[in-house]
C-alpha cells in the first residue's frame, strides 16, 4: 500500500465527506514514466502497441505540461490542513526572523561521495536480505577505515541533507536484526526496503506506528507517574543523593546502574571515537561519571524527561567540564547522525532503483533539534562543546562563522574587568552563572556537513537550533513573519537546559515556545511530500518527539509543562532532588520564625487569599513593630509585588522599592536610606536576590510573602538580620500554603513539611 492509499483509507474514516486531493507529484510522474519506458520497449521490439498504452501515454504528457508549482503547493496545503486538523499543539500567529540569525544556504556544501560504499554498507545490506527472507543470522560487525562525511538534508532541502550531513563512518559491530524485533511497518509490509538499523534506538523510537488507543492514553494528563523499582531507587540515590525516580507505566527504564560504555547504547563509531578523543576516555569506560552515565542512560530511553537535580555550576572556566551538558550534546549528534544516515542510505537505493516506492523518513523541515538556554553564555559554551564533539580532531577553520560567534556571545573588553570585579564578592554558583555575556535574547542555527560545522544557517536548513525562549517567543509572536512557527515543525529532540533560571526570567516565553512546537507548516519548503514520514502528516508529531527540561530545583510549573506539552509515546520520566534537611540549620542568628499557613483553596483562589491575609494579619502587625525601621518584606512574583507596593502606598508607609528593574544607582541608594533608617520598610523582590546577590545591611524584622523558589535566598537573608534597637529576637513572618509544598520542603526539610501541610487546627508553626 502506497502512502497516497494510507492518506485516503486514514481520510476516508476520519472524514468520510473530504475527498483526498491529488497530488501530481512522485507517485504520478513515475507511473507515466513506466508507462512511456513500456512503450519504447514494445516499439523497440516491434510489436504492437496496445490503444491503451499508446493512449495513456498521451494523456501523461498532456497533463505533465499542465502540471505547476502552483497545483502541488495547492494540494499539498490541502493535505496538510485535512490531517493535521485539531492535532496541532497551537495556532501562534505569525513570526519574523531577525537578520542576523539568518544567511542563505551556501552554495559551497560538500556532498558526501555517494560512489563509495563501505564494508559496513555490505554487511548491512547482507542483514537486510536475511531478514527479507525470513532467515534469522547474526553479523559480524566489520571495522573498516571511516570516510569522513558527517551530516544530511530532503528531497530538494534534507535530501542533499544527507549528502552533506551524514558520516559513513566505520561499520559498527552490532547484531543482525532480530524478527521479533521488527518495526510495526516492517511487519505490515513484510520488511522494509529501506535502511531501518535494530540497534538505532532513534530509528526504531521513529518507525513505531501508534493504534488510535495508544493516541488516546497519550493525552494530556493520563500518565501518572509511579516510583521505580526499589533496586532502580538505590542506583538513582548513588549517582544523584537525595533523589527519586518516577515513571509512568509505558516507559522502557534502562539498565542501573548504567553501563559507562557508549558501544551498549548503539552509539555511532566515529561519535565514539570523537567522544574518546575530546574527553581523554578509554574503550569501554566512556562515560566517565556516575551522573553523565545515568543521564545518558536515561536519554537513550528515548522517553520525556524532567530532570530536577542538574547540579548548580561550579566554574565559570569553560575549560572545565560539565559531563551532563556533554551527555546531553552527545545525545543530540547521535539524533541527527541517525537521521542523516538513513536519509543518505535511502537516496542512494533510489539512485540505484528509481522504480521504488519513497521511504517515508524525513519532515516538513530540515530542523530536528531544539536547544534552548536562558543566557548567551550557556549557548556559547554549548556550541563550542557541540562543534568540539562533531568534530574532533578536525583543522581549526572547520567552524564557519566562529569569529561572528565569539563577537556576539562573549564579553566586550571594557565590561570584563568591573564585571569580574563585582562577581567576586557573590556566591559561587553565582559567579558561575553569570560569568561572561548574560543576554537573553539569541537564536542561531547550527548545521552539521562533513567535516564542518555552519553556524548562523538559515532555520529551514539547520540541523540544530540553539536560542532563548524569549527570543523564540519574539519571533512567534511576530506579525510580520508570514512563516511562522515552520521552522518548529518537525522537531523530534526538545532540550531546554537550566530551566530554574529560565523560571527566573519569564517562563511564559517557554510555554509560548512549547505550544507553537510541531504544529502544521503554514509553506512548503522544499519537501517531497512522499517522503514526509505519515504520522507528521497524521498531525501525531509530538507523540514522536522527545522533550527534556533540566533544572537544579523542582517547581510546579515545570511539571505542568511537561504533562500539557510532553506527550512521547516512549512513556515519561521524573528525577526529583527532595530536600531531606532544608537549609534552616545553616541559619546563625537567633531568630523567631513563624509560618503561617494559608486556609485551603482552588489554585485560582490562592493570590487573592494570600493578599486578603496579608492585609487583615501580618500588615497590622508590621505597622505596629516596625516603628523604629528594619522591616524587609520579600515578594517572590513580581505580579505580588505590584499588589503590595500599591496598598503599602495607599497605607501612607515608609517604603523603599528595590526589584530586578532598580538600576544599581538606585538600588545603592535604597540599601543606604535603610541601612540608615531612613525607610522603615522595604520591598523586594527575588528577582533582585537572583540577579545581584547583594546584601542588604539593616533588616530587623522580614516578612516572608512568599518561600523562595531558591532555598538559599531564604538562608542568605536570615543571615543578615540584626538584632533589634528595642531588644527581644528579631521576628521572621512567612506565609505558605499547599501550593508551595516543594518550596516549603527545600527551606524546612521533608519530614517537617510533610507535618506543617497536614490539615489541622494548629495553622502556626514556630522555629527559634
Amino acid at each position: 500500500m502506497g502512502l497516497a492509499d494510507v492518506l485516503q483509507h486514514r481520510l476516508r474514516r476520519s472524514r468520510p465527506e473530504v475527498s483526498l486531493p491529488v497530488f501530481p507529484t512522485q507517485n504520478t510522474r513515475t507511473a507515466a514514466r513506466k508507462r512511456r519506458k513500456l512503450l519504447r520497449e514494445q516499439k523497440a521490439a516491434g510489436l504492437a502497441v496496445p490503444q491503451k498504452v499508446r493512449q495513456e501515454s498521451d494523456d501523461d504528457e498532456e497533463e505533465g505540461v499542465a502540471l505547476d508549482a502552483d497545483d502541488i503547493g495547492g494540494a499539498y496545503k490541502t493535505l496538510v490542513s485535512l490531517l493535521a486538523d485539531g492535532d496541532s499543539d497551537s495556532d501562534v500567529g505569525p513570526s519574523s526572523q531577525e537578520d542576523d540569525s539568518e544567511e542563505p544556504a551556501s552554495d559551497e556544501e560538500l556532498d558526501s561521495d555517494t560512489d563509495a560504499t563501505s564494508e559496513e554498507d555490505l554487511a548491512a545490506e547482507a542483514s537486510r536480505e536475511k531478514l527479507t527472507n525470513g532467515s534469522v543470522a547474526r553479523s559480524k560487525g566489520v571495522t573498516t577505515e571511516a570516510l569522513d562525511d558527517d551530516t544530511a538534508e530532503p528531497a530538494d532541502a534534507q535530501t542533499s541533507a544527507s549528502e552533506d550531513e551524514s558520516e559513513d563512518g566505520a561499520a559498527e559491530e552490532s547484531p543482525a536484526p532480530d524478527p521479533d524485533s521488527r518495526t510495526a511497518n516492517e511487519k505490515r509490509d513484510g520488511g522494509s526496503t529501506f535502511e531501518t538499523l535494530a540497534t538505532d534506538t532513534v530509528q526504531l523510537h521513529l518507525e513505531r506506528v501508534l493504534t488510535e488507543d495508544e493516541v488516546a492514553s497519550l493525552a494530556p494528563g493520563s500518565r501518572p507517574l509511579h516510583p521505580a523499582p526499589k533496586a532502580v531507587q538505590s542506583e538513582v540515590g548513588r549517582i544523584w543523593p537525595e533523589a527519586q525516580l518516577l515513571a509512568s507505566d509505558d516507559v522502557r527504564l534502562p539498565a542501573f546502574p548504567p553501563s559507562t560504555s557508549l558501544a551498549s547504547y548503539g552509539i555511532k563509531e566515529r561519535l565514539v571515537t570523537r567522544w574518546r578523543t575530546v574527553q581523554g576516555a578509554t574503550a569501554g569506560a566512556e562515560l566517565a561519571s556516575g551522573c553523565q552515565a545515568g543521564l545518558f542512560a536515561l536519554l537513550s530511553s528515548q522517553a520525556d524527561i524532567l530532570h530536577t537535580a542538574r547540579p548548580y555550576p561550579t566554574s565559570a572556566d569553560p575549560a572545565v567540564p560539565d559531563p551532563e551538558l556533554d551527555a546531553i550534546l552527545l545525545h543530540i549528534l547521535q539524533h541527527c547522525a541517525s537521521n542523516a544516515d538513513r536519509i543518505r542510505k535511502n537516496n542512494e537505493r533510489l539512485k540505484t532503483n528509481p522504480e521504488l516506492d519513497p521511504p517515508r523518513d524525513q519532515g516538513f523541515t530540515r530542523p530536528t533539534v531544539l536547544l534552548l538556554l536562558p543566557m548567551r553564555n550557556m549557548a556559547l559554551r554549548a556550541v563550542q562543546r557541540l562543534a568540539e564533539l562533531a568534530l574532533a580532531g578536525a583543522p581549526t577553520d572547520s567552524v564557519q562563522h566562529r569569529a561572528r560567534l565569539l563577537e556576539e556571545f562573549e564579553v566586550e573588553e571594557g565590561f570584563a574587568a568591573p564585571q569580574a570585579a563585582a562577581l567576586a564578592r557573590k556566591p559561587l554558583e553565582h559567579r558561575a552563572l553569570f560569568s561572561g555575556n548574560t543576554d537573553d535574547h539569541f537564536r542561531l542555527g547550527v548545521r552539521l556537513m562533513r567535516g564542518t560545522v555552519k553556524l548562523y544557517a538559515d532555520f529551514h536548513t539547520a540541523d540544530v537550533i540553539v536560542a532563548s525562549p524569549l527570543a523564540l517567543a519574539t519571533k512567534l509572536t511576530d506579525p510580520a513573519d508570514r512563516e511562522g512557527a515552520d521552522f518548529l515543525s518537525s522537531l523530534e529532540l526538545v532540550v531546554m537546559d537550566r530551566a530554574d533560571v529560565v523560571l527566573m526570567q519569564n517562563w511564559e516565553h517557554a510555554v509560548t515556545v512549547f505550544k507553537a512546537l510541531n504544529a502544521a507548516p503554514r509553506q512548503q519548503h522544499d519537501v517531497d511530500i512522499m517522503r514526509v514520514r505519515e504520522w507528521q502528516l497524521a498531525g501525531r508529531a509530538r507523540h514522536y518527539r522527545q522533550t527534556v527540561v533540566l533544572s537544579s530545583l523542582a517547581a510546579p510549573e515545570m511539571g505542568a509543562l511537561m504533562r500539557r506539552c510532553a506527550a512521547c509515546h516512549a512513556g515519561a520520566l521524573r528525577l526529583e532532588a527532595r530536600g531531606a534537611g532544608g537549609v534552616l540549620a545553616r541559619v546563625l542568628p537567633q531568630l523567631r520564625q513563624e509560618f503561617e499557613r494559608l486556609p485551603r483553596c482552588a489554585p485560582a483562589e490562592e493570590p487573592d487569599l494570600r493578599f486578603q491575609h496579608f492585609k487583615e494579619s501580618v500588615w497590622p502587625r508590621v505597622k505596629e513593630n516596625g516603628r523604629g525601621g528594619g522591616q524587609l518584606i520579600y515578594v517572590p512574583a513580581y505580579f505580588d509585588f505590584v499588589r503590595v507596593r500599591n496598598f503599602l502606598r495607599a497605607e501612607d508607609a515608609s517604603l523603599l522599592l528595590l526589584s530586578e528593574y532598580t538600576d544599581s544607582g538606585d538600588a545603592a541608594r535604597a540599601r543606604a536610606y535603610f541601612r540608615q533608617g531612613r525607610r522603615k520598610i522595604l520591598l523586594y523582590t527575588e528577582r533582585a536576590q537572583f540577579y545581584n546577590r547583594g546584601r542588604t545591611p539593616g533588616i530587623q524584622d522580614a516578612v516572608f510573602y512568599q518561600l523562595p523558589t531558591h532555598p538559599q535566598f531564604y538562608e542568605e537573608i536570615l543571615n543578615q538580620v540584626q538584632e533589634s534597637e528595642v531588644g527581644g529576637l528579631p521576628t521572621i513572618t512567612v506565609l505558605f500554603s499547599t501550593l508551595d509544598a516543594l518550596r516549603l520542603e527545600r527551606v524546612v526539610g521533608r519530614q517537617r513539611a510533610a507535618r506543617m501541610l497536614k490539615p489541622s487546627s494548629n495553622s502556626t508553626f514556630l522555629f527559634c
